[in-house]
């Protein structure tokens, strides 16, 4: 095993860097700059994990373990986060592409019927803000991205924030916007 943590179930997850969990009500995935935030739709919980792109095929390999120990293979929708330009331009990344992402499923979990949703953040990410007291707008370095499950709808819904600049609070992320893969 690697240094991935699987953490204690909670109705408010909060992932960072490496970490994996279950959560009842929402998930908070903090300071994506080149890292996936992924979550996937069970009946009544979220099975979640925030991915970087330092992640070694070990690592990988243990994310998804967990993923399938805490109910990853009953999972109807996989929804996937992040900036593809920042994620997939690193050096060391093990995924370089969206279809990299399809095979890593596809190989950990099979033709499970479970639904794939990915979303770009790319623009999210590097929007342009004008900070008090500034005249040049600079771009966010990180993003916050939240799920919150609503059950009642059947559905996960996506928020994101940046780190400073008038984008202070939470914003949705649409969901038709996602595109399956």
């Amino acid at each position: 095993m690697s240094d991935i943590t699987l953490k204690q179930e909670t109705a408010n997850q909060n992932l960072g860097e490496y970490e994996v969990g279950k959560a009842g009500v929402s998930c908070l995935f903090p300071g994506i700059r080149q890292c996936f935030a992924i979550a996937g739709r069970r009946q009544s919980s979220m099975v979640c994990t925030h991915v970087s792109p330092g992640a070694t095929p070990q690592q990988m390999s243990d994310t998804f373990a967990f993923l399938r120990e805490i109910g990853g293979n009953w999972v109807t929708s996989w929804h996937v986060i992040g900036p593809f330009v920042d994620h997939f331009n690193t050096s060391n990344a093990l995924w370089k592409s969206v279809q990299d992402i399809r095979g890593t499923f596809k190989s950990e979990f099979g033709e499970t019927g479970a639904n794939h949703w990915i979303l770009d953040i790319s623009k999210q990410r590097h929007t342009p803000v004008l900070e008090e007291g500034f005249t040049i707008k600079t771009e966010f370095g990180k993003v916050d991205v939240k799920a919150d499950l609503d059950t009642a709808a059947n559905k996960i819904r996506f928020y994101y924030k940046g780190d400073r600049g008038a984008n202070l609070g939470w914003n949705r992320l649409y969901n038709k916007k996602f595109s399956r893969f």
